[in-house]
């Protein structure tokens, strides 16, 4: 697959779409990041994921994540709240994995976010998040 191709699927996706260097530094920020969180890409460049988004009781959850990412493993599909740029909270589906090079060496992480609507957050008994 090309480059631009590549780009144009990851920008023209309704999920949140993240780069990041392995301890969390933002290098990519798709659309769907910029309208889930608040923050148009050139704010959260450059920025730490957990500054960002992370609420203060989901830090053992991150290092879960980092670990497991930086082990060359990818993190299965998980629920769980992040902080959008107005403080309140939001219900996403996260996934994430490794970006390797061609020779399998870790070069960064990706991370998938997808928004819950209304009805799927009642089910999941997620409460206070942002509509």
């Amino acid at each position: 697959m090309t480059q631009p191709r590549r780009a144009a699927i990851v920008e023209g996706s309704e999920d949140a779409i993240i780069g990041a260097t392995l301890d969390g530094v933002i290098t990519e920020w798709n659309s769907s990041a910029e309208r889930l969180f608040g923050y148009a890409a050139a704010e959260a460049l450059g920025r730490r994921i957990e500054d960002l988004l992370l609420p203060t009781d989901r830090q053992a959850e991150d290092e879960r994540l980092r670990a497991t990412i930086a082990s060359g493993q990818r993190m299965l599909p998980f629920e769980t709240l992040r902080r959008h740029r107005d403080g309140s909270l939001i219900a996403v589906a996260l996934t994430a994995g490794p970006i390797l090079d061609d020779r399998g060496r870790k070069l960064g992480q990706h991370v998938g976010l997808s928004f819950y609507t209304l009805g799927q957050r009642q089910g999941l008994g997620i409460g206070g998040v942002k509509e």
